[in-house]
């Protein structure tokens, strides 16, 4: 019988946890060597792309309501302690309809995506039922993603007979897999238990920092 020192259980326990934390920072992945202003800026030109795409040419502003956003969003990529939640957590960015939130998520994750290789799966809420049918509910489980507009999506749905539940049921598998996402909202996650139940938005608590965009429609 093979026996098993305390110091060996303690030293291979160490190990274990060192390597699950290097494992993590790899997952989350951090901006390194750009400044606030190259960040502020570089939003403002990818913004401005995805407003030309929705045939809608207009520059990009900078206002009271979303340069604390996009202040908190830098420290967030750079994983500094200014930012005012956890590093670790996705981000709920919740707010009136046409105030920006989709954009600035967008452009957030395509820096996200350039600088650390990552590719973050952007996903209309109202289109997730059929993306999890056609391609399967594992296929979202594990890679990052940005879910927009979550609430208006189709809240059950029947799938080979079976009863699905798009967002409970992908949220209660992300968490088990610690899956870094990103979701917009016209609501907190308190609004959201009459919708999902207390389970989901426990479960949303513990994976997100909530933002709230302040502000009105610009379109």
């Amino acid at each position: 019988m093979i026996q098993i020192s305390i110091d060996d259980i303690y030293k291979n326990s160490k190990d274990q946890r060192d390597e699950a934390e290097k494992k993590l920072k790899v997952k989350r992945g951090f901006i390194k060597n750009m400044d606030y202003e190259t960040f502020k800026n570089v939003i403002a030109i990818k913004s401005e792309r995805i407003f030309l795409q929705r045939s809608e040419p207009r520059g990009f502003k900078f206002d009271e309501f979303n340069k604390s956003i996009i202040e908190q969003f830098y420290y967030y990529a750079i994983g500094s302690d200014k930012f005012k939640g956890s590093i670790w957590k996705g981000i709920h960015l919740w707010g009136d309809y046409g105030c920006g939130k989709t954009t600035l998520v967008l452009a957030f994750c395509e820096i996200i995506n350039e600088i650390s290789g990552k590719i973050i799966k952007t996903i209309l809420a109202k289109e997730l039922g059929n993306s999890i049918i056609r391609f399967g509910i594992e296929y979202f489980v594990s890679r990052p993603i940005f879910l927009d507009d979550i609430g208006r999506e189709i809240k059950e749905l029947k799938n080979y007979g079976n009863l699905l539940r798009p967002v409970p049921d992908l949220y209660y598998l992300r968490k088990e897999k610690g899956a870094w996402t990103f979701q917009t909202c016209q609501k907190p996650i308190s609004d959201l238990e009459q919708v999902y139940g207390k389970f989901t938005t426990d479960r949303m608590r513990a994976a997100f920092n909530e933002i709230e965009f302040k502000g009105n429609s610009r379109r």
